[in-house]
């Protein structure tokens, strides 16, 4: 069953399938780092970070904003991008639905790409995105995020 809903995040109308419905499997997870091949692929003139370790953070809800916290407006992202001035403040939104993960952009302006393995994408994602245990959504000017699943049981 297809549901539209207003993202509060973002004030935008989506139509994935409800979130708010299915429930989240225990295990997945979001794991945060800085990637030297994403960041050479995007000519930026941002200075590298270095000594920045991976973070790993429990999915926990339906939906998952990404970006960069703005403390004056007091909104804090979900998964925190850190100081990656290449990462919006609304950048992108992961969403649980039915069929799994999805991840949709929300109109940054550097975009959100996808890719699998170790290719670097060339071409930001157009609409929600089916992703899943491995994939790896590049954002930002360094910024990956791999999902991640504990073995199931």
């Amino acid at each position: 069953m297809q549901l539209c809903s207003r993202n509060l995040y973002t004030n935008r109308v989506t139509s994935l399938q409800a979130a708010e419905t299915a429930t989240i499997p225990l295990g997945w997870y979001a794991v945060i780092s800085t990637s030297p091949d994403w960041y050479a692929s995007n000519d930026s003139e941002e200075v590298f970070p270095t000594e920045q370790l991976p973070k790993r953070i429990e999915l926990i809800k339906s939906r998952v904003a990404i970006g960069r916290p703005d403390v004056s407006l007091g909104t804090y992202p979900d998964l925190d991008c850190g100081g990656d001035p290449g990462c919006s403040r609304r950048h992108a939104e992961l969403v649980w639905t039915a069929a799994g993960w999805v991840v949709d952009d929300q109109n940054s302006a550097n975009g959100t790409f996808v890719g699998t393995g170790d290719e670097i994408p060339e071409v930001p994602i157009a609409q929600a995105t089916a992703v899943t245990a491995g994939s790896r959504i590049y954002l930002g000017a360094w910024t990956q995020i791999t999902l991640d699943r504990d073995p199931i049981e």
